[in-house]
């Protein structure tokens, strides 16, 4: 019988995201090599350096590519060359769910609950995810009553023009695949679906969430640079 072995591999001081199975933790660091730019105009003290890593997720076995950036004005937060406010890019896979600022925080938890579980358990997946559109509803104040069918509290919104009419559709595909994975332990609920689920997801937290402040911003700097003219 071969002797099985197995690779004894440095761990990342930092948490991830894994892109397959959507846990944040410390990963295996398989490999790494860096790239660096310098200024040779400055004596050295004008550089810029990228870190690629091929990362191995802990839960699920899978091989994460990400790109960690830094420079010279980067502040070290250690002694053994750890940077503080670097930037990371995730390449494979690529990270497009997660990546949202300021939810409120009974949103943000169903969200991420809706991520950890879509390939492990999609079934508690999609119904993270209807738990996610009830937790919005809430926010946005759809109904005086909290214990409203949440039926109701979508189609509320919709005519306090809180969702557009395509927003609702996908809130309601939300809500009846959310209740198939919470109430038919039959019905098949798939990876796919889950996935899908977390896509509409996305869309509806950019309408409500991320859009306004978007908006704002843009609206301000143009007000700003009226000012200047």
């Amino acid at each position: 019988m071969e002797k099985v072995t197995s690779t004894e591999h440095k761990m990342t001081e930092s948490t991830y995201k894994c892109g397959h199975c959507g846990i944040d933790a410390r990963m295996f660091i398989v490999c790494e090599g860096e790239h660096t730019i310098t200024d040779n105009d400055s004596d050295g003290d004008v550089w810029f350096k990228d870190l690629y890593q091929l990362l191995l997720c802990p839960s699920c076995n899978s091989i994460n590519a990400i790109k960690t950036s830094y420079d010279h004005e980067t502040a070290p937060i250690d002694w053994e060359g750890n940077y503080d406010d670097v930037v990371v890019e995730y390449l494979f896979p690529s990270i497009k769910s997660g990546n949202f600022k300021n939810l409120p925080s009974r949103v943000e938890k169903s969200y991420a609950e809706a991520i950890k579980l879509k390939k492990l358990e999609p079934r508690a997946s999609v119904v993270s995810s209807r738990k996610l559109l009830e937790a919005i509803c809430d926010d946005k104040k759809a109904s005086e009553n909290d214990r409203e069918n949440i039926q109701v509290k979508i189609n509320n919104l919709a005519e306090k023009e809180k969702f557009p009419t395509l927003l609702r559709d996908a809130a309601h595909s939300i809500r009846l695949l959310g209740n198939k994975g919470a109430h038919e332990p039959d019905a098949e609920v798939s990876v796919d679906d889950a996935e899908t689920l977390l896509a509409l997801c996305d869309a509806i937290i950019v309408y409500v969430y991320e859009a306004p402040q978007l908006v704002q911003r843009i609206q301000e700097r143009l007000k700003n640079s009226k000012r200047e003219a």
